[in-house]
């Protein structure tokens, strides 16, 4: 036997808040969902490891939205605004010099907001002679305190020639993150 369920909005038990709205064609809206991406403006060229890279915005570029609050990012710290489980795409365009320089797009995490581990690295080859590198790498993060949970793009293995790739006219170096559950 089959059965209607008629609602336009579900609602958690005490009333105070709506889990899901329903629009009239049918679009299913989420109250805890995040989308954002940010992108590095100009390029890096710090030398060396561990190299926070720091000149992040977030997406201005045509159709894009954000959903939900959204991170935010301050000294290439990235702070979530929720707790849940997250998946992080990291996107690290590089130029390396002429020695053929291998450079390398680093995803940290910390869940205790100081110590900062590798999660996920983005690999650009052994290039010779001027070359524009890009690699990409995604991880999944349970962040379970928003105060205690954060994240860094980085770069490592720079030499003095090379950098990593920030243009204000389009994504070259970028981060997109989502909520695709809650905390586990």
């Amino acid at each position: 036997m089959a059965s209607i369920l008629k609602v336009n909005t579900i609602q958690d038990a005490t009333n105070s808040n709506n889990a899901l709205t329903i629009s009239t064609n049918g679009d299913v809206t989420e109250s805890n969902l995040e989308v954002d991406q940010f992108y590095l403006t100009s390029n890096d060229t710090q030398d060396g490891d561990d190299n926070i890279l720091t000149a992040w915005t977030r997406n201005d570029k045509t159709g894009f939205t954000k959903i939900g609050t959204g991170l935010t990012v301050s000294s290439g710290t990235f702070s979530f605004p929720r707790t849940g489980y997250y998946r992080l795409i990291y996107v690290y365009q590089s130029n390396s010099d002429s020695n053929g320089d291998m450079t390398t797009g680093v995803l940290k995490v910390t869940t205790n907001n100081s110590t900062y581990n590798t999660v996920a690295i983005a690999l650009n080859g052994d290039a010779s002679g001027n070359a524009n590198q890009c690699g990409m790498c995604m991880t999944y993060v349970n962040v379970t305190d928003v105060t205690q949970v954060k994240f860094r793009c980085q770069s490592e293995s720079m030499d003095s020639d090379s950098h990593t790739e920030g243009n204000t006219g389009q994504m070259r170096t970028s981060i997109a993150i989502e909520r695709i559950a809650p905390a586990q």
